[in-house]
């Protein structure tokens, strides 16, 4: 399942797959750069490209519109459907702490375990009952309190 939206003429997609969330440019063009908005009938080469930037790149204008529309979209998914877990992962080191902040915020507002391993944020919800003694301590809850 995936949702798109348009912010600045870039066309963006919020993408749930099985258990993993991915975020990606999959069209339009920015006014900022001057560059010209994709059309497939300029060659009938580009019919069958479609593109797909998932790099974080620095190309909007807009940056914290488009970052509340994808989280409004992952709230909106994970309220729908509560999944035991779920896993996201950073593209780039440059956007590093947004990444980190919306998992934190993630796993509190939906009461999920957060592991961070590397660039990949992985959420999961533990048994009713089970004790922290029962977690290995490389699994333990990374999560935040503020």
């Amino acid at each position: 399942m995936a949702e798109g939206f348009t912010i600045d003429g870039l066309t963006y997609e919020v993408g749930f797959s099985g258990d993993t969330i991915n975020f990606a440019i999959v069209g339009g063009a920015n006014p900022v750069y001057d560059s010209d908005p994709y059309d497939p009938f300029d060659s009938p080469d580009d019919w069958s490209i479609e593109p797909r930037v998932t790099a974080d790149i620095g190309v909007t204008r807009y940056p914290l519109r488009v970052y509340r529309q994808v989280l409004l979209r992952v709230h909106d998914w994970l309220g729908r459907t509560r999944p035991k877990i779920f896993s996201f992962s950073a593209r780039s080191d440059r956007r590093y702490w947004i990444y980190e902040r919306v998992a934190r915020h993630l796993a509190e507002r939906f009461d999920y375990d957060l592991q961070i391993i590397g660039g990949k944020y992985l959420f999961f919800k533990l048994k009713p009952g089970a004790a922290s003694q029962d977690v290995p301590p490389a699994a333990t809850d990374r999560r935040a309190t503020a």
